[in-house]
């Protein structure tokens, strides 16, 4: 498998954790876009728990500077 993602991906996600992510997806039967939705998820997640709130406070925050100072774009694509 391939991962292509934006550094928003991998600023909050290691390679290794990544991986993990995409095996155990695999594992499961997902298909690529599922797992892909799982690596952005855990991404943001971490992003909202380095900024100190959950992932739902990061995605209400509204679109623009403020949701940008906490979190860079993030899109994830498993080939």
């Amino acid at each position: 498998f391939v991962i292509l993602g934006t550094d928003g991906l991998w600023d909050d996600l290691s390679e290794d954790e990544a991986v993990r992510i995409v095996f155990r997806g695999l594992e499961q039967k997902r298909s690529p876009d599922q797992i892909a939705k799982v690596l952005v998820d855990k991404a943001l997640t971490n992003a909202a728990r380095e900024s100190g709130m959950t992932l739902d406070e990061l995605l209400q925050l509204p679109v623009g500077r403020a949701r940008r100072s906490r979190h860079d774009d993030t899109t994830a694509v498993v080939l």
